[in-house]
């Protein structure tokens, strides 16, 4: 996907939808620096000073589910999901339209289920 297309489909969803990309976005980015950091920090006081951190592999474990849940709607907005298109030149423009709606619907009620 182009850089213009993303452009193109920011400006479509308007000053809310930027806002939740950008919070959304830095929020990801923020728990994974907290994460780099905690493992470095436990590796450091682990290997050196023989006292690693208490409980750091929940809290990375916590920080994952947080990171996945902060990342997937921005990836699932921007259409960017990992996508192998093997047989998508057989099919026809409607097939293609069905298959995209299908691929949604699963797709939202699946992250439903992740939130249930």
């Amino acid at each position: 996907m182009t850089d213009s297309s993303n452009r193109r489909r920011l400006r479509v969803g308007g000053l809310p939808q930027v806002l939740l990309q950008w919070g959304f976005g830095g929020l990801a980015a923020l728990v994974l620096f907290l994460m780099m950091l905690l493992t470095f920090v436990d590796v450091i006081g682990r290997y050196l000073l023989n006292a690693p951190v208490t409980g750091s592999f929940e809290i990375i474990e916590l920080m994952v589910a947080a990171l996945v849940f902060c990342a997937l709607p921005l990836v699932t907005a921007r259409e960017e999901h990992v996508t192998v298109d093997l047989f998508s030149h057989l099919l026809s423009a409607r097939t293609e339209q069905t298959r995209a709606v299908v691929v949604g619907l699963l797709n939202a009620i699946i992250l439903t289920a992740m939130a249930v």
